[in-house]
């Protein structure tokens, strides 16, 4: 057993368990995580807002823009909202001088995030994390690693968005891996997903999934 592995596991789903009650399936930040969002950036939170519905509140967050890793943003300045309520898994940014790392997506022309989107205050992030940003930014196709060198994706990154044929495997093993395409950062069309045959040593067809415009149809 990897006890090096499990502790790190185990410590980070009970951090994020801590945090008002808010639940995540994803513990860390990887290339999966990265093409599951719109948008990834680094940036500095200036404002800070409530906004109240009537039957919620939002934070809302002036952020500056100070560097797009992925996705486009015309506007040196976005605003991003936010659950205002832990068990929504909300985050709670206050205004500083320290810089973000955020994940967000772009929904109906406005910005969303949330404690499971896995944001970092720059002077907490990884050698690993640190990495995937060169990497990342610097584009062309590579083998993506998790934190512990394992091969979790093959596939190709042009202009920060990930492009063509590509083949992810589940997140601690190779158990399970999807192959499709992404078109203009998204999931398109037909995604084959393969179960690995321990009895027969080779991979077999599960299921296919379809996708347009990332979303699953």
């Amino acid at each position: 057993m990897n006890f090096r592995r499990l502790f790190i596991t185990i410590n980070l789903l009970f951090s994020l368990c801590l945090i008002y009650g808010c639940s995540c399936s994803k513990s860390l930040v990887d290339i999966h995580h990265i093409n599951a969002h719109s948008h990834w950036i680094k940036g500095k939170v200036i404002k800070k807002e409530v906004v109240k519905k009537s039957n919620y509140s939002n934070n809302q967050f002036s952020v500056q823009v100070l560097d797009i890793l992925k996705g486009e943003i015309k506007s040196d300045i976005i605003w991003v909202e936010s659950p205002a309520f832990g068990s929504a898994c909300g985050e709670n940014f206050e205004p500083s001088n320290q810089s973000l790392y955020l994940f967000i997506q772009k929904r109906d022309n406005r910005y969303y995030t949330d404690i499971c989107c896995l944001n970092s205050h720059e002077d907490n992030v990884s050698k690993h994390y640190k990495d995937l940003i060169h990497n990342y930014k610097s584009g062309g196709k590579k083998v993506w690693t998790n934190v512990f060198g394992d091969a979790i994706a093959i596939g190709e990154v042009i202009n920060q968005k990930p492009t063509g044929t590509w083949i992810e495997y589940e997140e601690w093993g190779k158990s399970r891996k999807e192959v499709g395409r992404y078109q203009n950062g998204k999931k398109e069309g037909k995604w084959i997903i393969y179960r690995y045959d321990n009895k027969e040593a080779l991979w077999t067809e599960s299921k296919t999934e379809t996708y347009h415009d990332g979303k699953r149809i």
